[in-house]
């Protein structure tokens, strides 16, 4: 215990030492980073400031969440679950309708068993006015609408759901066909809702993902002709071919076609003036003639 202690105590002033560091390089900006900021706030509840803060000692484990914002494809990942938020709230809506209306319904139509002895144990014995003498009467699964929501709760999680039905149908045979019913819609057709929208946010990342590696390669392959239109044109390629991005070598391009270009008219201008010296020359060789 003690060397745990001591490794974990290491890794806090590692943590805090970065989180100080990040404050020197970003200053006020640190906290503009959602990620940085629950850095921040998670190494400072990591501190034990008193030993009566025994709650804010047990947010330590939260540093296992740092890993989000440290490693790319984590991070890729929980941006894509995050993105499915209004999805993932329509279907909540939904469920929490389905809870309401089959409670209201379970409330109704199984309100009575417990009173009438159908959760209670096989021992159990009650007097003439009712009241238990010996035995258990069992748990009231439906007897209160707060009961019946956790009752269904319980039911969607596939918890002890056959011995509910079980005894439910000690009071009503046809019990077991509304509770399937929950049961059906609940925890299939609402956790596959789940899963779809979670495999299409996970698809769109993968979309998106491809779409950036094309855009790579795309960029990749304008820079190699940047590079061979480049070699075609300077010699000395080997000497001025660490450029930082592709637009330094376009620039280069551009003013090397410029250069030639410029190159091109003084030679046709030179040839015109050579034209006009020798026409003078003739001229003036005629006139003394």
């Amino acid at each position: 215990s003690e060397i745990f202690d001591q490794i974990d105590f290491v890794i806090l002033i590692i943590f805090t030492l970065e989180a100080f560091l990040n404050v020197c390089a970003y200053r006020h900006k640190v906290f503009n980073d959602s990620w940085r900021t629950f850095d921040f706030i998670t190494i400072l509840f990591s501190w034990d400031f008193s030993d009566g803060l025994t709650l804010l000692r047990s947010f330590r484990i939260l540093r296992a969440f740092r890993l989000f914002g440290r490693i790319k494809a984590l991070k890729r990942i929980l941006g894509a679950i995050m993105s499915t938020g209004p999805q993932m709230m329509s279907i909540g809506i939904v469920l929490l309708v389905i809870f309401y209306v089959f409670a209201v319904m379970f409330t109704q139509l199984f309100g009575s068993c417990y009173d009438d002895g159908c959760y209670a144990s096989e021992d159990w014995i009650t007097d003439e006015f009712g009241e238990t003498i010996s035995g258990d009467k069992g748990i009231n699964y439906f007897g209160r609408m707060d009961y019946t929501l956790f009752t269904l709760f319980m039911l969607m999680t596939l918890d002890d759901w056959s011995n509910i039905i079980r005894q439910t149908q000690t009071e009503f045979v046809w019990a077991v066909w509304p509770i399937l019913a929950f049961i059906l819609i609940s925890s299939f057709v609402m956790l596959n809702l789940v899963i779809a929208v979670l495999c299409e946010a996970l698809s769109a990342l993968q979309d998106e993902e491809e779409e950036l590696s094309g855009e790579d390669r795309g960029q990749a392959q304008k820079h190699d002709m940047y590079v061979t239109a480049y070699k075609n044109n300077f010699h000395d390629f080997e000497t001025k071919s660490t450029f930082s991005t592709d637009d330094e070598l376009l620039n280069d391009l551009v003013l090397k076609n410029d250069i030639d270009r410029l190159t091109a008219e003084v030679a046709r201008l030179n040839q015109v003036v050579q034209a006009l010296v020798e026409l003078q020359a003739n001229c003036a060789q005629n006139k003394n003639s």
